[in-house]
């Protein structure tokens, strides 16, 4: 199989809240076409104080769904995509990390051969068939739960990477170490932090 498309920035959950200001906005509408307006006891309402809130309403439904959509196409945009043989992978440098493509591919692809000598290879092929790696590096410090680390994955392909120097080499960095996590979590299905140490240990991978 070939590398696996660039993800688009748009979601079946911008979809779903999308329904919002939708449904306000066809309420809206029913009251601003409307002659009369009743309350819940059924006595009418004069004025324009109900059709005005409604307005304001969507509005405000309105303005946060295009907010959200705003945010999330903005984040979306700070990565790039680099294509493997059969895998893809989203980064993002923080704009100021000197990357080397080629050398993220290359040490993804190496990882992948490492652990295909650890687990049965058909997994390991499988795993990463179509696989879209999402990966961000920050300059130091990185945080997780208030604690400085040198990287951390998230279940079942994301990976953040610290790094102390623009020029910093990616070995030099925690990227094969988090990449070890994700196959190892994907693969196992477990995600123990605790576990994957120790059979990174024992069969001698970062």
């Amino acid at each position: 199989m070939n590398a696996p498309k660039k993800p688009g920035w748009f979601k079946w959950t911008h979809l779903a809240f999308g329904t919002i200001p939708a449904v306000s906005a066809a309420v809206t509408v029913a009251v601003l076409a409307s002659n009369e307006l009743t309350n819940s006891a059924g006595e009418v309402i004069n004025g324009v104080a109900p059709r005005l809130f409604m307005v304001g309403l969507t509005l405000v439904f309105l303005g946060f769904y295009l907010g959200l959509l705003w945010r999330d196409k903005r984040k979306h945009d700070r990565f790039r995509y680099l294509k493997g043989d059969t895998f893809g992978i989203m980064v993002d440098d923080d704009d100021a990390y000197l990357l080397d493509e080629d050398e993220l591919i290359g040490e993804t692809f190496d990882m992948i051969v490492a652990w295909a000598r650890v687990f049965p290879s058909e997994k390991i092929v499988k795993l990463f068939d179509g696989l879209v790696l999402w990966v961000t590096f920050k300059r130091e410090p990185l945080l997780l739960r208030r604690v400085r680390v040198a990287g951390y994955s998230v279940p079942k392909n994301r990976v953040f990477v610290s790094y102390n120097d623009t020029a910093q080499s990616l070995k030099r960095t925690a990227y094969r170490h988090e990449l070890g996590h994700i196959i190892q979590g994907n693969i196992t299905g477990s995600w123990s932090q605790a576990e994957h140490h120790q059979r990174s240990k024992n069969v001698g991978l970062p």
